[in-house]
């Protein structure tokens, strides 16, 4: 899902001089804080990225990107703010659109919504995007799909 709003996302507007700047809030799946469904431990552990549902797994963003041959992986880093256990910069081939995704420590889900909500204001990114175990759930905040993944363009 978050694969296809960000494709519908990024074919609107066609291609720039300077690459498009996206930025990925991601809150990782976090079984001991979230209040979700359990989903397997391995996979439910909001301290582990590598492993992660919404990071490392099949359909984590990172790891759809790095599969796909669209895409070019520039760098991967651990922050220094101990909220954010990863960050990966990717290029498309064509060079047009530069995005960022942080994987953001579980129990930090409100962080991650401040922080993509900083970035909506900021004016530093052409698109944003927040994913993570149902925001609407965790953040009291009515939506109608209650999909957890929010995104706007300006």
């Amino acid at each position: 899902m978050i694969r296809l709003l960000l494709i519908l996302a990024l074919s609107i507007g066609g291609a720039l001089a300077a690459p498009r700047k996206v930025a990925v809030f991601v809150a990782l799946c976090d079984n001991a804080s979230q209040g979700i469904i359990p989903v397997p431990a391995k996979i439910g552990d909001g301290n582990q990225p590598e492993e992660n549902l919404y990071w490392g797994c099949t359909e984590g963003l990172p790891t759809c990107l790095k599969a796909g041959k669209s895409w070019k992986l520039l760098k991967k880093e651990v922050p220094t703010d101990t909220r954010i256990l990863a960050r990966c910069i990717f290029t498309d081939t064509a060079g047009t659109v530069e995005l960022t995704i942080e994987g953001w420590r579980g129990s930090e889900i409100g962080a991650c919504l401040t922080a993509f909500e900083t970035a909506l204001v900021s004016g530093n990114h052409d698109l944003r995007a927040a994913a993570g175990a149902s925001y609407a759930h965790n953040q009291k905040i009515s939506t109608k799909a209650g999909t957890g993944v929010f995104f706007a363009i300006p």
